[in-house]
Parts: C-alpha cells; structure tokens; sequence
C-alpha cells in the first residue's frame, strides 16, 4: 500500500529508502529528548523530586539516603554513622 496517494504499490527499495528516511527523523526528533533515551532514569529524578519537596524529618531523610545507597551496592544491610568532631560521641543509623 502506497502512502504517497499513488495507486501503484511502492517496490521494495522505495519502501526502504523511505524507511530510512523516517528512521533517520525520528532519531532526529529523539536527539534533544534525554528523558526518552533513560526512562527510568526519569522516573527516579521525577520521584526524587517529589520526596526531596516533600517535608521530612531528619532521621526519615537519613533513613532514605541508607536505603538508597544499600540499594544502590546491592546491599543486604547498611549503615551510617556521623562522628561529631573533636572525638565526641558519634549517632549511627542501621538499616
């Protein structure tokens, strides 16, 4: 089926160099779009964005960046532990 408005079919070759030719605009059009090419990607910074403005207690935010990072290692388990300087006692948090 042609989709010139011509009623002769398209041969093979015309089909592909069309083909070719949409191919190479819609790589084009994808060029400027960075959130197409990592979706997911995109969806983490999207929700990062909603936890980050969303208002957190201290310990919640340090909780998340824990799991995060474990996540991130593959990690069974993690910790993290501040150490106040002057060799005070330090807090630590598990996951």
């Amino acid at each position: 089926m042609r989709t010139d408005g011509q009623d002769a079919p398209l041969s093979a070759a015309d089909t592909i160099t069309r083909l070719e030719a949409e191919n190479a605009t819609l790589r084009r059009a994808l060029e400027g779009e960075h959130f197409a090419r990592d979706p997911r990607r995109s969806v983490t910074t999207a929700a990062a964005a909603g936890i980050i403005g969303s208002p957190l207690s201290h310990s919640r935010l340090l909780e998340m960046i824990v799991e995060t990072a474990a996540q991130v290692i593959s990690a069974n388990a993690a910790s993290l532990f501040l150490l106040a300087g002057g060799g005070g006692a330090g807090a630590g948090i598990a996951r």
